[in-house]
């Protein structure tokens, strides 16, 4: 059983496809989708929406589990997005409690 782009019905990675559609042509089978591709959309994104590392590491894990999930069905033969390293968010301070 192939899967089809088609079948990709989340938005991160319908705007995924999109981008790599963009960049490297149209791809109909998710199994052509190489770590290369991955790696170059995630640059892409960093740098043209300047997204936060937050935001970031939320797509980055997207695609770590679809094509996690992907691999482990047997749909594709390699996982491009084994070795993706996810981003660390944002540390943030809370602020003070008020005294009361």
């Amino acid at each position: 059983m192939r899967l089809l782009v088609a079948h990709l019905v989340d938005r991160d990675s319908r705007h995924f496809l999109a981008g790599v559609a963009q960049q490297y042509g149209p791809i109909a089978d998710v199994g052509d989708i190489t770590a290369e591709h991955l790696a170059a959309l995630l640059v892409h994104l960093k740098r043209e929406h300047q997204y936060s590392n937050s935001t970031m590491a939320r797509k980055s894990a997207s695609f770590k589990n679809f094509f996690g999930w992907a691999r482990k069905t047997y749909l594709i033969a390699t996982d491009p997005a084994e070795d993706l390293e996810l981003p660390k968010p944002e540390q943030t301070i809370p602020p003070p409690a008020c005294d009361r």
